[in-house]
């Protein structure tokens, strides 16, 4: 769903109207070309702080483009990348000129523990834009404890980069310039001869690239460079420069509130609730699929039971026909009602039996050979005996409560 400047606050704060709009169009460009929101969010922000990084008049003036700022490779930003200052003792040797390491490698090609890529072209672009000529050059990487200031602290101030430069074997390359009085300098250019995996270089640069297929981010644009800092923990080859720490500051999530992740990534935070709401949505479908499932398997239980029970009485039914049928009573006592009864669902097959049992005693007395209805009349108990037509018989039948 395409954003507008109501959705930008969410995402990035204290924008002006103007870059607001550029948020809008760069985020929404990058949707338009495919984008997942996480992506896009980074897009757009990109575009944004591109925006306030030029030096041009009319972004002063707030007559630009978004188009000016917009690039659809998907930013890292402040990521590191972590290289040995030499890859040996040779290699290092007479790189110590008074206060400068000469020929220290600030990137090189492939960063397998943060799982980058760097290709010379995207190094040679740096060189010639000068990302890295001049950039401070700290002791360790800024401090991410809960409560810490987010401006580097003067004490780890140790130099600045100079004169970089793109070797073909080893990648960036440039001199370190060392603070003379920094308590660390003798220390950082005796290891630099002496024991180059000691210590490392680590950048922290804003990227533009894409994911390749193996899983590895391409550089095709290191846009920014804050810092080239030294540190000493051992990564791609396990020397000065290189290291397999976190990522993106070395943010860690364990340790961080949802307020937290949303305020520093809110890429991250915005995919995973998307994620979220939409694992939740598949959820409730889930469980509405089931109830539906439940309810059908119910209503046809319920009627497989009924067609059974239907069944069931059917046959019955069919055989106390075939029981009355057989035992030939006469009309007057084969009456629709009698045959209600005895196919009346709650009538027992012991009741059933004992009606036609009667039935059949009573239908031998109207069928007996001497006509005498005096006999009928006898065997009904009666005192006296007395004279019955079929009709008359029936209606003592049901004055005496055995026909109804």
């Amino acid at each position: 769903m395409p954003w507008s400047t109501s959705d930008v606050d969410r995402h990035m704060h204290g924008l002006t109207p103007h870059e607001k709009s550029i948020w809008v169009a760069a985020g929404n460009a990058a949707l338009h070309a495919g984008k997942d929101d996480g992506a896009a969010i980074r897009i757009a922000n990109a575009a944004v702080n591109r925006h306030r990084a030029s030096g041009e008049s009319r972004c002063a003036e707030g007559t630009c483009s978004y188009e000016d700022h917009l690039n659809m490779n998907e930013p890292l930003q402040a990521q590191e990348s972590r290289w040995a200052i030499f890859d040996s003792v040779a290699e290092a040797k007479g790189c110590v000129e008074g206060d400068v390491i000469k020929g220290a490698k600030l990137c090189g090609f492939v960063s397998e523990s943060h799982r980058r890529r760097y290709p010379p072209e995207a190094l040679q672009a740096a060189v010639r834009s000068k990302a890295y000529e001049g950039k401070p050059s700290y002791a360790n990487h800024k401090s991410n404890e809960p409560g810490s200031r987010p401006e580097r602290k003067i004490e780890d101030s140790l130099g600045a980069v100079e004169n970089v430069r793109f070797d073909a074997k080893r990648g960036l390359v440039g001199d370190l310039r060392l603070n003379p009085h920094h308590p660390m300098t003798p220390r950082l250019k005796w290891a630099a001869e002496n024991l180059p995996q000691q210590f490392m270089m680590s950048h922290m640069a804003d990227l533009y690239g894409a994911r390749e297929s193996d899983g590895f981010f391409k550089t095709l644009e290191i846009e920014a460079v804050h810092s080239v800092d030294v540190v000493s923990a051992g990564g791609t080859t396990s020397s000065i420069f290189e290291s397999a720490a976190a990522e993106d500051h070395t943010m860690e999530l364990r340790t961080m509130s949802v307020a937290e992740i949303a305020a520093q990534r809110p890429d991250l935070f915005v995919t995973t609730v998307n994620e979220s709401r939409a694992q939740a949505d598949e959820l409730q479908k889930l469980k509405d699929r089931v109830t539906a499932v439940e309810a059908e398997n119910k209503t046809l239980k319920g009627e497989n039971d009924t067609l059974k029970a239907t069944k069931a009485l059917g046959e019955r039914n069919a055989a106390r026909e075939k029981k009355i049928g057989e035992a030939k009573l006469p009309k007057e006592l084969d009456t629709p009602t009698f045959r209600e009864l005895a196919l009346e669902s709650s009538t027992t097959d012991e009741a059933f039996a004992k009606m036609l049992t009667e039935r059949t005693e009573l239908a031998k007395g109207v069928k007996s050979p001497t006509s005498s209805r005096r006999s009928v009349g006898e065997s009904l108990g009666a005192g006296q005996p007395k004279e019955y037509t079929p009709k008359s018989f029936a209606a003592h039948l049901k004055s005496d409560g055995q026909l109804n």
